[in-house]
């Protein structure tokens, strides 16, 4: 009786999972366009969802619930934990091998953390969860263990080096004195409107902590070579930036130890390494279009950028990577 069980159940996974393939030839013919990922099984065993869109399954068979539906490129699927009327652990077709796995501390979600390894064609690199995110979610962010190299092949590295800018001056992005913007942190001053000390955006400067960095920052090429980098490997819907102070504020306070006071992970601030956010201090004009900077050695991040620090971009990837 128990192997009859099996065979049922077995069948009624195939079934499911052939269905699944036909809903996909049926999505690529109708849109014209292909369609992969990681999908979330609504309960209604009927639609199966990734992002915004829906496949909806030609399925009469027993209920088939999986807690893993990968549908590739070419077509191909591969179900994982199929249970059948709440019975069984039963898999489907073959996984793609991913590049990135990870080890996840609560199963019902990716938690703040989770160590994220690669294997990447010139080592292996691991990644930290930068904030709780629903299995459900197509994209994750991620922070990566090291600095990366600031001359050479972008990877990370426990030698990145720091950056230098021009004259060996700290990077300010705009002068305090002259609103003008400060050749050391652009590429391209006539490009750098987004960013620039024009009026439009002075109030922002003076009131802010504002978001500078883009395309036109000299940080620019690194971060831009790493995220080549990353997709050369294989890792899909792959962008690269750097940390705001907004963003950094979850896990550190200003002032000295100021991570290490609010109970930070200390692989948040086991690097130096530059924000994309300028800090504005009226009453300091030396320092006050500087951009800030995570500073390790004593556990915080300081108000004005130095010479010493390192690049550390946070990534996001689509979910069906790992």
């Amino acid at each position: 009786i128990e192997d009859a069980r099996e065979e049922s159940n077995e069948r009624s996974v195939d079934m499911f999972g052939r269905s699944i393939q036909n809903a996909v030839a049926r999505y690529q013919l109708n849109n014209n366009e292909s369609i992969s990922g990681r999908f979330h099984q609504t309960k209604e065993d009927k639609k199966i969802l990734v992002g915004e869109k829906e496949l909806t399954i030609e399925y009469d068979g027993n209920e088939v619930v999986c807690t893993l539906i990968e549908i590739y490129k070419d077509g191909n699927i591969y179900l994982g934990g199929c249970r059948i009327n709440g019975v069984g652990n039963i898999n489907y077709g073959t996984r793609e091998k991913k590049v990135c796995s990870i080890e996840q501390q609560n199963e019902s979600k990716y938690s703040m953390g989770d160590v994220v390894t690669c294997e990447l064609s010139k080592g292996t690199e691991k990644f930290y969860v930068l904030e709780d995110t629903e299995l459900t979610s197509s994209t994750i962010n991620l922070f990566p263990e090291k600095n990366i190299t600031t001359t050479g092949d972008a990877v990370q590295s426990d030698d990145a080096g720091t950056m230098i800018f021009a004259n060996n001056d700290i990077p300010i992005a705009c002068d305090a004195s002259t609103w003008e913007d400060k050749t050391n942190y652009w590429i391209d001053l006539e490009s750098s409107n987004a960013s620039s000390c024009n009026y439009t955006v002075k109030e922002k400067y003076i009131n802010n902590n504002y978001f500078v960095y883009d395309e036109n920052s000299n940080l620019y090429p690194r971060v831009n070579a790493y995220k080549e980098y990353l997709i050369a490997n294989g890792i899909s819907n792959v962008s690269a930036s750097l940390l705001s102070s907004q963003q950094l504020s979850t896990f550190c306070d200003e002032g000295p130890f100021g991570c290490e006071s609010k109970g930070a992970p200390l692989w948040i601030y086991s690097t130096g390494y530059y924000l994309g956010t300028t800090y504005s201090r009226m009453f300091d004009p030396m320092y006050e279009q500087s951009v800030y900077h995570m500073f390790e050695q004593d556990g915080y991040y300081m108000d004005y950028a130095s010479i010493v620090n390192g690049i550390r971009p946070y990534i996001t990837i689509a979910t069906s990577n790992l």
